[in-house]
């Protein structure tokens, strides 16, 4: 299995990588996040979309787009989807000293960067989840807080699903390199983020959670202005991967397994994490 190069792009010496897992989204959704991105008042930002089984149609946008947005673009095939490693591919090349993996569907107000960096302050120990608000059914785009008009946002899809509990994970590169990454075991997606975010507590990360969830199991402060993220609704991502509710119900009792298993277990991957040179999901305890 081979990760393609298809463009390099952004500044020579990054101070924040955003790692942009895709799969056959609809131009216009991942649009929307570069365009936000790029809006953004800390301009030394790196942007690295990490594609998985796109279909040529899809992948040619998203090189269009790469050009466009002076991102770089890498491309791999893979038996099953999985977000966990379409993550960690982004995360092994990224080359800012804080990486925020994020969902490709992000819209982000345009002090978002500058406020994470701002959160670091300069340390080592932290971790920052930034929750988003749903763009849902009937959502009035003119009371929102946008650095630009973004097209088609108020096209609604068949089917809506909501985000995850974070849709934007950072840390310093370092302590990525540390842990290796996502727990490759995962297929498809879901619980990711929770598994992280509960990893950087058993190594003693500060945790810094930013959202609008009313219950939550950690700490929490409300976004300050500017620094929303916004999560465009889209289809159920079975529906573009083509997989059975059946098949995907499975996939996910599999991640559970997981997420349940090893709650004590910082390291879970070989050495090859994020490379997709080895096949094997080795589980490397400490």
């Amino acid at each position: 299995m081979n990760v393609d190069l298809i463009h390099r792009g952004g500044p020579p010496n990054p101070t924040f990588s955003i790692i942009i897992p895709t799969m056959n989204l609809e131009e216009w959704r991942v649009r929307n996040c570069l365009w936000s991105i790029r809006q953004q008042t800390e301009q030394n930002v790196e942007v690295i979309i990490a594609d998985i089984n796109s279909d040529a149609e899809h992948l040619e946008s998203l090189r269009q787009l790469s050009e466009r947005f002076d991102a770089t673009l890498y491309h791999a095939e893979r038996s099953v989807w999985s977000i966990a490693v379409a993550y960690n591919v982004g995360l092994r090349r990224c080359r800012g000293k804080c990486a925020a993996t994020i969902d490709a569907d992000i819209i982000f107000e345009p002090e978002v960067v500058k406020d994470t960096l701002w959160v670091f302050g300069g340390g080592d120990r932290q971790s920052v989840i930034r929750q988003p608000v749903f763009l849902g059914v009937g959502v009035d785009c003119s009371s929102l807080m946008f650095p630009a008009c973004y097209p088609e946002l108020t096209k609604q899809p068949e089917v809506y699903i909501s985000p995850s509990v974070g849709s934007f994970f950072c840390a310093p590169r370092s302590w990525w390199f540390k842990v290796r990454g996502y727990d490759e075991r995962f297929e498809m997606y879901g619980l990711e983020d929770w598994e992280m975010w509960r990893r950087s507590g058993k190594d003693k990360q500060r945790k810094v959670l930013i959202g609008n969830v009313k219950k939550s199991r950690f700490p929490e402060k409300p976004p300050r202005i500017g620094c929303k993220l916004y999560h465009q609704s889209h289809l159920a991502f079975q529906k573009r991967a083509g997989v059975s509710v059946e098949d995907y119900e499975k996939y996910h009792g599999v991640n559970q397994s997981i997420y349940s298993s090893d709650a004590l277990v910082i390291i879970r991957n070989d050495e090859h994490w994020g490379l997709m040179t080895s096949p094997s999901k080795i589980r490397v305890v400490i």
